[in-house]
């Protein structure tokens, strides 16, 4: 039987090998979650100002005057820079995030509100009165390009991957969709009426639009570029902004009209909560780690803490006059690892499952032959065959369907996993973990069989 001993530690050695992975993915995916930036920078449209909340004390540490009627913030990944759009000044204040101090002011297009950091060393300004959406440098801090879109532009994303921009038309009722290589238009996607703040899934596979003249949001296909659903935020909600958890789990939503946040959920489509929060509620943005959820309440001057475990308001801020917030106004989760998309993992599983389960019904045919016409009945152990070289193993029904439930625990468990290190889950994952079942199921099988 040494062959099946040599069998035995190989499969030892492969799940000690799939310990080892999924421990190191496990390590570098919390370790991304301490490197959060422990600041929120809020712009006070009024008072033509920044505050700087420290988030571990949820206090105003610093306040700084930055240009004429402050709108939009993004901070960059690293979390060095703030750029904050001036929207009655047609510019943008770079701050340094270090001594808290304006260091540059670019001149854009007219209105300027959304704003967004890449990580191709880039920021995208949407433009609301000039139609257009300026591209600046953040070497040089000086505008590079312009790219034109929609009537009046609002909201500004950058996807996850950073190879796509998104921009919101208020009034055209469309969403802009830029190639952040080139800097051109590929296409343009009509949403619902009014579309403001723009957000993207964990992994960018789903955009998300609040509309707010429709009091809707907009599910766009980032795949094809449509619109694969609407759903109902609540009728004279107006929704103004919105973010995805870090999960990728649900949706939350400012109401400017209801002084609330609706927590919508990415799996039913559906309003799942409802937190109240300030008058006027603007711009939200959650911490690094995906605990707390900061709101800008422009009506009262506050920004309310939202605990993302309990969705229930933990602290309330007072800030400056009006308040916004619009875009990011921590800094932002690290980028997805550079691995696979989730999809070719699926297309990746389902071919390997394919053939090892062809491979394994082969040899079990070829098993049954020979061992038919060697022995009078059919052995219930394993059986080893030194003249071709081959292990064969007998097949147990009530076994292998005893074993079942187990295998089954495990994909799910491989599921909770892939959540957790990557964010999404696309349908061929589904598709190809599925299939990958059996495969799995036979190694229990298998493992079952050579303990005994």
């Amino acid at each position: 039987m040494k062959q099946i001993g040599l069998l035995s530690g190989k499969l030892t050695s492969f799940f000690n090998l799939s310990k080892c992975v999924s421990l190191l993915l496990l390590l570098h995916f919390f370790s991304s979650l301490t490197q959060a930036q422990p600041f929120a920078y809020v712009p006070n449209f009024f008072s033509d100002n920044v505050s700087v909340i420290n988030i571990p004390t949820n206090s105003v540490i610093a306040t700084i005057p930055v240009g004429f009627g402050p709108f939009g913030v993004a901070v960059s990944p690293d979390g060095s820079r703030v750029y904050v759009t001036n929207q009655s000044a047609a510019s943008v204040s770079v701050i340094d995030a270090a001594t808290n101090t304006v260091i540059a002011t670019i001149g854009v297009g007219t209105a300027p509100e959304g704003i967004a950091v890449g990580e191709n060393g880039k920021v995208y300004v949407a433009n609301g009165g000039s139609n257009e959406v300026s591209i600046i440098s953040m070497a040089s801090n000086t505008v590079v390009a312009t790219v034109p879109v929609g009537m009046t532009p609002h909201g500004v994303f950058v996807s996850p991957n950073r190879s796509t921009v998104y921009v919101s038309n208020f009034v055209s009722g469309s969403v802009t969709v830029i190639d952040g290589f080139t800097d051109t238009v590929v296409a343009t996607v009509p949403v619902g009426s009014g579309p403001q703040g723009i957000a993207a899934s964990p992994r960018g596979f789903e955009v998300y639009v609040a509309n707010r003249f429709s009091s809707d949001i907009s599910v766009i296909d980032a795949a094809t570029n449509t619109v694969s659903s609407t759903i109902s935020n609540g009728a004279g909600t107006i929704p103004f902004d919105l973010k995805v958890d870090p999960a990728g789990a649900n949706v939350y939503v400012t109401n400017l009209g209801a002084s609330s946040v609706n927590v919508i959920s990415t799996i039913t489509y559906t309003v799942e909560n409802t937190i109240p929060v300030g008058n006027g509620p603007r711009g939200l943005s959650f911490t690094t780690d995906g605990s707390e959820i900061y709101v800008a309440n422009g009506d009262d001057g506050t920004v309310s803490v939202i605990d993302a475990a309990t969705n229930t308001v933990a602290s309330t801020i007072p800030v400056g006059s009006v308040p916004t917030a619009f875009g990011t106004a921590i800094a932002p989760p690290p980028p997805p690892p550079a691995v696979p998309t989730l999809s070719q993992w699926g297309l990746f599983l389902f071919f390997v499952s394919q053939l090892i389960l062809g491979v394994v019904v082969l040899l079990n045919f070829q098993w049954q032959q020979r061992l038919g016409y060697a022995y009078a009945g059919t052995p219930r152990e394993i059986h080893a065959d030194f003249k071709f070289g081959k292990i064969y193993l007998p097949f147990k029904k009530k076994r292998y369907l005893k074993l079942l439930p187990f295998a089954v625990f495990i994909t799910m468990l491989g599921f909770v996993l892939i959540k957790m290190i990557w964010g999404e889950i696309a349908l061929i994952d589904l598709v190809g973990m599925v299939l990958f079942l059996p495969m799995i199921n036979y190694l229990f099988y298998t493992g079952s069989l050579i303990k005994k």
